[in-house]
C-alpha cells in the first residue's frame, strides 16, 4: 500500500491544535509552526495520518441517495464513484491544459495515483496494489462514460488508444464540479 507524505515546506495544514504551517521536513520529521506562533517537531507519518483524517472528515459526503460502491472481495466499500470520477476528471483536465493530445490510459492512471486526494483514497486498506485499483476507479470511469451515464459526457471527448480509453477536455468546454465541500 502506498504511504506518500507529501507535506511542502511553507504550505498550511491542519491537526486538532489548529492551523500550522511547514517550517522544515527532515529525516521522517517536520517541524511546523502555529498562528499563535508555537513551533512542533513532529513526526510526519503522524502528522500525515491526522491531515488524511480531517481531509476526510470535511469531505464526508452529503448526498441524500446511496453511493454506489465498487465492493472488495471480502465484500465491503472500497470507493465510491462519487468520490474518485471528480478527481479523475479533475487529472484530464489538468492534462488538456498543459497538451492537446488525448490522455491515454496508462498515463491517466499514473497521474489520478500522484493526486493528493486519490492518494487518500488509496492508502485506505485494500487488498491489491494501488496501481491495480487506480486502473480499475480509471476503468469504471470509462464504463460509466460508455453507457452514457457520466457528469462528463459533454465536458470530455475520446478515442480508444491500444485497446484502452483516452480522454482530452472538449473545446470551450467547462468541468462538471460534483466535490462534497
Amino acid at each position: 500500500m502506498s504511504s506518500h507524505h507529501e507535506f511542502v515546506v511553507g504550505s498550511t495544514y491542519q491537526d486538532r491544535l489548529g492551523k500550522y504551517c511547514v517550517i522544515s521536513v527532515s529525516d521522517g520529521r517536520m517541524v511546523v509552526e502555529y498562528s499563535d506562533g508555537t513551533r512542533r517537531d513532529s513526526a510526519i507519518a503522524d502528522k500525515w495520518r491526522i491531515h488524511c483524517n480531517i481531509v476526510s472528515e470535511v469531505n464526508l459526503p452529503t448526498v441524500v441517495r446511496p453511493a454506489r460502491h465498487t465492493k472488495r472481495h471480502d465484500g465491503s466499500g472500497f470507493f465510491t464513484h462519487d468520490e474518485v470520477f471528480p478527481i479523475i476528471a479533475e487529472v484530464i483536465e489538468a492534462f488538456s491544459g498543459r497538451s492537446g493530445e488525448f490522455m491515454d490510459h496508462r498515463t491517466l492512471v499514473e497521474a489520478f495515483m500522484e493526486h493528493r486526494e486519490a492518494q487518500l483514497i488509496l492508502n485506505r486498506p485494500h487488498n491489491k496494489t494501488d496501481a491495480w485499483w487506480a486502473a480499475n476507479m480509471v476503468a469504471w470511469f470509462s464504463k460509466v462514460f460508455t453507457d452514457g451515464n457520466s457528469a462528463w459526457d459533454n465536458t470530455f471527448e475520446r478515442i480508444e488508444i491500444d485497446g484502452a480509453w483516452a480522454y482530452r477536455k472538449c473545446r470551450g468546454a467547462k468541468l462538471v464540479r460534483r466535490r462534497h465541500a
